[in-house]
């Protein structure tokens, strides 16, 4: 049976906390559900190598607040560099690092009959929502080129 530690919404970025905030081990799997932190800052990425030298597996979701002061686009890709890095540090240099998993529509088999899933999921709006929604939510003004159209697209993207 496969075991998961699940934690969300740690918003390391506020204040500051990537270096002091420790995440003691109790399952092969740490999933890391979004909101985590800013993906502009480096201390997050600091933090998230850190989990890998303690975790076998980070699963990790992208939230809304890692593209804060950015843009999703640029969040993603900052992501996923990551995680390219962090797969060749694995290969060539250190095999003791774990295994690092971006969940941006991807998939990861823990076993042949445990399969897990990872997009956003952003939640659908409907037509009667949106102008609601583009006021009261600071996603659309601290995320550049985060609009509710993008924001639906994004739903619609995960979905298939």
């Amino acid at each position: 049976m496969a075991c998961f530690q699940i934690l969300s919404d740690l918003h390391l970025e506020s204040p500051k906390a990537y270096g002091l905030f420790d995440i003691p081990p109790q399952a092969p799997y740490l999933a890391l559900l979004g909101d985590i932190g800013n993906a502009k800052d480096h201390g997050l990425f600091t933090f998230l190598e850190a989990q890998l030298h303690k975790i076998r597996v980070v699963l990790y979701l992208l939230g809304n607040h890692e593209p804060h002061h950015s843009s999703r686009a640029t969040a993603r890709e900052k992501i996923q560099d990551f995680s390219d890095t962090i797969n060749q540090k694995r290969a060539h240099e250190d095999r003791q690092m774990r295994q690092f998993v971006f969940m941006d529509q991807t998939r990861y088999d823990i076993t042949a009959d445990v399969t897990v899933l990872g997009c956003t999921l952003y939640s659908r709006l409907s037509k009667e929502q949106e102008m609601r929604v583009s006021f009261g939510l600071n996603d659309f003004y601290h995320i550049d080129d985060w609009t509710v159209e993008a924001h639906c697209n994004a739903h619609e993207a995960d979905r298939t």
